[in-house]
This record gives structure tokens, sequence and C-alpha cells, in this order.
């Protein structure tokens, strides 16, 4: 669901849906990617804890595989367009830092190829980054502090503060995922239906407004907190068939989106569209272009969900041939 409120953040189209104050902050929803990423994952470590190289081999067939899917097909468009390696966003050093995920670690001055993806970056970052800290001591005190110094570095150096991408996105990621790191080592109780009530409608009330969104990793991290130990009819809803399925494909329904919007974008420039501050005006059925760009997003990521559900399985299968033969 955050993947499809982020798609609708980026919908390049001038109209109510647009200009809705909550959509216009949905990029925070990437911030609950990363507490609920950091939960998740220290969750799973304490439970099952996998040496180093499983567990990053876990985590980068994760991500690696789709991201470099939909990193070729942007840069088939770009030959046939012929603008590759015309400026830094389609250079061929830009395509080697996207390979190798490392292109939103403030080596460019721009977001480059995929745009969304520069959070996959930084996600890697992270879990290079918890990988590591597995053998500091302290670590609930360590991972506080990281919070605080990302926060700091945001609000004090990061010209889009919690908008940042390619340059300090870094730091909005560590604030998220180590926020969420650690709710997972705090004690969880069932808030019901009420609790969950209110976590959702802070949430929204929150984005909405926009206002003091360095706060945005605490209250993302609330919110989760509520729902890992409720039973309450939002959580059953979550986990309702349809959410589920939707849940499972919100990776790639995110790192595609982008691909559904050039698309959007061709077709308007075809029709002869005009722009307008960076998304085009149709008029009056602007809006209604948002059903068919998100029945879009999702029609595509069923069809490539399959492939990172396979390329996910093969990695978690050279992860486990690891551990198995690294000594007890």
């Amino acid at each position: 669901m955050c993947a499809l409120l982020v798609a609708l953040f980026h919908f390049p189209v001038v109209g109510q849906i647009s200009g809705n104050e909550f959509i216009r902050h949905s990029y925070l929803f990437v911030d609950f990617f990363f507490v609920l990423s950091g939960f998740v994952i220290a969750a799973v470590q304490d439970r099952r804890p996998d040496a180093t190289l499983p567990f990053l081999l876990k985590r980068f067939g994760r991500i690696w595989p789709m991201h470099m899917a939909v990193l070729l097909a942007f840069v088939l468009v770009s030959l046939v367009q012929g603008d590759f390696n015309a400026d830094e966003r389609h250079s061929a050093i830009a395509l080697i830092t996207n390979i190798f995920m490392v292109h939103s670690w403030g080596v460019h001055r721009e977001l480059t190829w995929n745009d969304p993806s520069w959070s996959i970056s930084v996600e890697w970052f992270l879990y290079l980054m918890f990988a590591f800290l597995a053998f500091v001591p302290w670590r609930r005190f360590v991972y506080a502090a990281l919070v605080v110094i990302a926060i700091f570095i945001l609000f004090s150096f990061a010209p889009a503060g919690m908008g940042s991408t390619f340059d300090f996105g870094v730091a909005r990621g560590v604030a998220g995922f180590f926020v969420g790191a650690l709710i997972a080592r705090a004690p969880i109780r069932d808030f019901g239906t009420w609790g969950e009530a209110v976590a959702a409608i802070s949430v929204v009330v929150f984005v909405a407004s926009g206002e003091a969104q360095f706060v945005a990793p605490f209250v993302f991290g609330a919110a989760v907190y509520v729902f890992a130990g409720s039973r309450g009819r939002l959580t059953s809803w979550l986990r309702s068939r349809p959410v589920q399925w939707l849940g499972e494909r919100s990776y790639t329904a995110y790192i595609v989106h982008a691909l559904v919007v050039a698309v959007l974008w061709h077709i308007g420039r075809a029709l002869g569209w005009s722009s307008e501050g960076g998304r085009m005006d149709v008029g009056a059925v602007g809006d209604l272009l948002a059903l068919p760009y998100l029945a879009g997003i999702i029609v595509v990521a069923g069809i490539a969900y399959p492939f990172e559900d396979a390329a996910r399985k093969y990695f978690k299968v050279l992860a486990d041939r690891r551990k198995a033969t690294i000594p007890a």
C-alpha cells in the first residue's frame, strides 16, 4: 500500500490528486520502508541469526536482481532514444554506480537512471552497516546514537531535509532503519483495534500536515510498534489475502513504477499534452488517469514478481549452502 502511495506522489499529471496535501508529502512513506526494514531484519536476526555472508547474500538477492532488471530496461530506452552518456543522469559512470548500488552514497549531483532506486542503494548501505554492527557491543546504544547523529545531519546540512535522496539519503535511511531496529528489541503488546486506529490516523494526519518531518522515523516507528503486536480489525485486514498479495509485490511495484511514469510521459508527448511544473496538464480528466496508472503499476509488478521471487529464492539457497559450511 505504501509503495502505491509513493507512486501517487510521482503521478505525473496535474489535478486534485497530485495537489492533495497527503499525496504531496507521501514521499515520506519511503521512511516508513526504512523503519519497517530495520524492524523486520533486526527481529529476524534476533530469532534466527545468520552469519555475515549468508545474511548479505539473502539481502542482496532480495533487492539487486529486480533493481538490475529495471535498470537495464532504462538503459535500453536510453540507447534507443540516443541520450546514453549525454548527461550525468544517463552516464556510463552512473550506470556502474547503479550496478553496484552505490549511486546514492553521495557520489552524484542528481538522481540517476531509475529515480526510486536511490532508496535501494541506501538500503544496501544499511544492510552492510547492520552486518558490521553485529560485532559491536552495546548495540542498542549504538543504534540510538546513529539515529540522533543522522537526524542532526539531515537537520543541519541536508538542503532537502527529509526529502533527501541522492545526496543525504544515507542519513535518512540510517534514521529510519535504526529506529526500526530499536523497536524490534522492545516488548510488544496488543493495542487492539482502537490502538491501531489511533496509530493509522496519526500517520495520515502527520503526513498530510507536512510539518516536523524530522520526526517521521519516530511517528512511523510508533505505528510499526503498535501493529507488530496488535490483533485488532485493521491487523486482520492487513493480513487478508488481497492485501498480502499486494504486500508481497510492494518492492516490485516500487522499483518499476518509474517505468510506468516514463510510459505515461511518452503517451502525453505523443498526444501533445502540455507540461506544468514537472507534470502534464490534461484538463479535468487528469485525475481519472490515476486509476489506469496504478493499475498499470500493479499489472507490471504482477508480471515481474515471479522473476523477483525466483531470484530471491536462488540467493537464499546460496546463502543456506554457505551457512551450512560455516563451523558451528
